[in-house]
């Protein structure tokens, strides 16, 4: 089995770090929301140009969190893609928000030549997901958004890093979600 992140082979080249990290945190009794999570907030704010950053537990609760945030309810409904993770469906779904779904293009994208009719006077948001390390036609999901009155959730969970127009995916849309998982394509 070929294995994404191969700790035991690597292990010896990062033993020293790993073994200070998990002292630091032992110490500190603090294995949540401690240092190593604030440098991590500090420098995914450095890299998105976000305001703000702040580090959950799964990229789902991520998205729910974004949806909430922006006021999204029971009933509201969020456009998402017809083809993406589970986390994508789920969770929309965990808040009672309704999804529709956008039939995706060649490339696994939000088809924004269809998204536009998507749109009733129930949606409140879009959830546009960047899959394979590809980020989607922001600027067409942006321009449906704007002209509706709708929130931008951009789930750059597989995108993380990459370029649209030569700008970081991480500072596109209302806002960002991301996850770190060893089937995540960090470019």
């Amino acid at each position: 089995m070929i294995t994404c992140h191969n700790l035991s082979r690597r292990f010896e080249d990062v033993k020293d770090d790993y073994f200070e990290s998990l002292k630091n945190i032992s110490k500190n009794e603090k294995a949540t929301n401690g240092y190593y999570v604030q440098q991590a907030e500090k420098q995914l704010t450095d890299i998105s140009g976000r305001q703000y950053v702040l580090l959950v537990r799964s990229g789902s609760h991520a998205i729910s969190l974004s949806l909430l945030a922006y006021g999204i309810k029971p009933g509201d409904e969020v456009i998402i893609p017809n083809y993406s993770c589970p986390a994508t469906l789920s969770s929309v779904c965990v808040i009672n928000a309704v999804p529709r779904f956008c039939e995706v293009n060649k490339y696994g994208s939000l088809d924004t030549e269809l998204l536009e009719a998507c749109v009733t006077n129930r949606t409140r948001a879009i959830l546009a997901t960047g899959l394979y390390g590809d980020v989607h036609n922001h600027s067409e999901v942006k321009s449906i958004c704007d002209k509706h009155g709708l929130t931008y959730i951009n789930d750059a969970a597989q995108s993380q890093f990459a370029l649209y127009n030569g700008v970081n995916s991480l500072s596109l849309g209302d806002t960002v979600t991301i996850s770190f998982a060893e089937n995540k394509p960090i470019l």
